[in-house]
């Protein structure tokens, strides 16, 4: 101590950084926990946690120093100990705040702004009391933060009794509702499906879910990739009207989604997911008790200090960017499916008598492919792998040039992968089932079973997906099983759509569907009431990974098949007949303008309807009369 009473200038300094970093990776401590027990996420993997973590202690001791510099600066007598003080309930109340704004309320700018006024408020109220408060009042606030810390890590008895306490408070209780397991796996195509028709065998269990209720034969999806597909099948909409349709793009609060509203139905609701757009960050927590992803870095990269520190140098010890564009070998895959069907099981045991919506997403068959276990009996075990050479995906067709052409062993090699894949997943799904089964639930499960998003072979000068909307990409498989409510063996013919499962599910549960959905109930093609009319399927995508603006669209109809690809200033206009052509190897535009001008019309409808609830200022203002008169074409309800 200098003769004043203030601390020397070395040691104070160095107290403040000390300070700034415990505090700093408190603050990071209680985000994690916050994050993990409203998501029940798990520290996985605990490097990240810890990279995490030190980026707190070196922004918090960052902001110390500075903090420190400016009470310098304005002659305080003691700027250590101001500094000091005020950041002992920084990190508790600002987390909490950031956590109620951000978890427990609608994050609306309004409240946002607010709810980060009274925080501030809060904070600088605190600090200022701190600083004038004896010693022992301070104790009692760092005593009051321990406690803080200890109640949050304590888990299960916590989460278990606020689930208790929400679920009444909803009025949720246990009904004898139908439970419902929705599973979805990425990037499968119908046509490789046995149950479908491929030559070798690559599911036999779903073939079994298929014999004992309902297959649709001409399911089409609303996007070509996963992000905007999967929205529009959790909320009934279209990718322009629920806006997670672009790279980097989040599913707003706004549309209610499957999970909402059956967890306001009082159901339990679990999503177990392997890809990385399908997790809370991107806006696909809502509605669920528990949200499990795959995906490592999710829980760092949803942090508040990731969001900022992005921007700005930081320490980055493991590799989290990694996805399977940058992988060496397919065992670097943090995706497997028999361990998300292990938790999805762990999980199940722990819903007592309430009926549960349980969501899957499994990876698989998505690129780079290469099983596990190779569980194919038909071909050969493949010579080469995916990364066994270059991967030229080709351009949107026909106004980019084609990918290279691969020499036959090659892309018959891609395709053995492929359909293993495939057989993996049919394996985890079979597994699911049978311990759904064994623990006496089947009886009383509605069971589906979709696809995002399909995948190109090169049948059109492109590998992957969505850069086109060929059937290869849109056309996904559909089944839907409940023993007791839906008959055995029923191939449903109508083309049908992404947007339909969701109200197909509710109605099915004997719940209502939300006003603003723009699918309908499919019941009527499995026994349980009068058949819909037929509709066209429209569907919308992009290449999300191009440099140049790229717009597909296309409406599919039984028989006919209309794409229109645009690319910066170029467009071009393509038409199929399904019926004879089903695999769109002759564009009949030209030889067909009546039948393409008369879809050209069908796709402007339909493209009207993909944007009318639009969450931001594109929205689309359609006027009475119009909208009179897609109802009555039956474009609306």
């Amino acid at each position: 101590m200098t003769p004043d009473g203030s601390r020397n200038e070395p040691t104070a300094f160095l107290s403040v950084l000390l300070s700034g970093a415990v505090w700093g990776a408190l603050g990071g401590y209680l985000e994690i926990v916050l994050l993990e027990r409203y998501y029940s996420t798990g520290f996985r993997p605990w490097l990240h946690c810890a990279d995490l973590l030190l980026n707190y202690m070196c922004y918090g001791a960052a902001g110390a120093a500075v903090f420190y510099l400016i009470a310098r600066l304005m002659r305080v007598h003691d700027p250590a100990k101001l500094v000091i003080a005020a950041l002992m309930p920084l990190p508790a109340l600002a987390t909490g705040a950031w956590f109620v704004l951000k978890v427990a309320l609608p994050a609306r700018a309004v409240g946002a702004v607010i709810g980060a006024a009274v925080a501030l408020l809060v904070i600088a109220l605190c600090a200022l009391l701190l600083y004038r408060a004896t010693r022992r009042t301070r104790l009692t606030a760092v005593a009051a933060v321990a406690v803080f810390v200890c109640i949050g890590t304590l888990k299960e008895p916590i989460t278990a009794a606020l689930g208790t306490v929400a679920r009444g408070l909803t009025g949720g209780k246990s009904d004898g509702s139908r439970n419902v397991i929705l599973i979805l796996t990425d990037t499968l195509r119908a046509d490789y499906l046995s149950c479908y028709g491929f030559e070798w065998n690559t599911s036999p269990a779903l073939s079994r879910l298929a014999s004992g209720g309902a297959l649709f034969e001409r399911h089409i999806s609303q996007s070509t990739w996963t992000l905007p597909a999967t929205a529009s099948l959790l909320t009934g909409l279209y990718p322009s009207s629920h806006g997670a349709n672009a790279e980097g793009s989040a599913l707003p609060d706004e549309p209610v989604t499957l999970a909402e509203s059956m967890k306001r139905a009082g159901y339990r609701t679990a999503a177990f997911t392997e890809n990385r757009y399908v997790t809370p960050r991107f806006g696909f927590g809502q509605g669920f008790e528990t949200f499990r992803p795959f995906w490592d870095p999710w829980l760092y990269k949803s942090t508040l200090l990731f969001r900022v520190s992005r921007r700005v140098p930081h320490f980055d010890l493991t590799d989290k960017e990694i996805y399977p564009d940058d992988l060496h070998d397919p065992a670097q895959l943090r995706w497997d499916a028999a361990t998300t069907v292990d938790r999805a099981l762990s999980w199940l045991d722990k819903t007592g008598d309430a009926p549960f919506f349980l969501y899957v997403h499994f990876m698989n068959p998505h690129g780079p492919y290469g099983p596990r276990e190779y569980l194919l009996e038909d071909p050969a075990r493949p010579a080469e792998r995916l990364l066994d050479h270059p991967r030229d995906k080709g351009g949107p067709y026909p106004l980019r040039p084609r990918a290279e052409a691969l020499a036959d062993a090659t892309r018959e090699s891609l395709i053995k992968l492929y359909a293993a894949d495939i057989r993996y997943v049919d394996n985890a799904v079979g597994r699911l089932l049978a311990e759904v089964d064994r623990r006496g639930l089947r009886d009383e499960t509605l069971v589906i079973f979709t696809a995002d998003h399909g995948e190109e072979f090169y049948e059109h000068g492109s590998w992957n997906h969505g850069a086109s909307t060929f059937q290869s990409i849109v056309h996904v498989p559909l089944i839907v099983s409940c023993p007791g409510l839906i008959d055995e063996g029923i191939r449903v013919h109508p083309v049908t759509r992404t947007i339909d499962v969701m109200p197909t599910i509710l109605e099915l549960t004997g719940r209502d569907v939300p006003e603003r959905v723009q699918g309908r109930s499919l019941r009527g093609h499995l026994g349980l009431g009068a058949a819909p009319a037929p509709l066209a399927a429209y569907t919308e995508g992009a290449h999300h990974t191009s440099e140049e603006p790229i717009a597909l669209e296309s409406v599919t109809t039984e028989e006919w098949k209309l794409m229109r690809v645009a690319v910066a200033d170029d467009e071009a206009v393509l038409l199929y007949d399904l019926a004879n052509d089903p695999g769109e190897i002759t564009d009949l535009a030209a030889a067909r303008p009546a039948m393409r001008d008369s879809l050209l019309r069908e796709l402007g409808r339909w493209n009207q309807v993909a944007r009318m609830y639009r969450p931001d200022t594109e929205s689309i203002e359609l006027d009475p009369a119009t909208v009179e008169e897609l109802r009555a074409l039956g474009y609306v309800k």
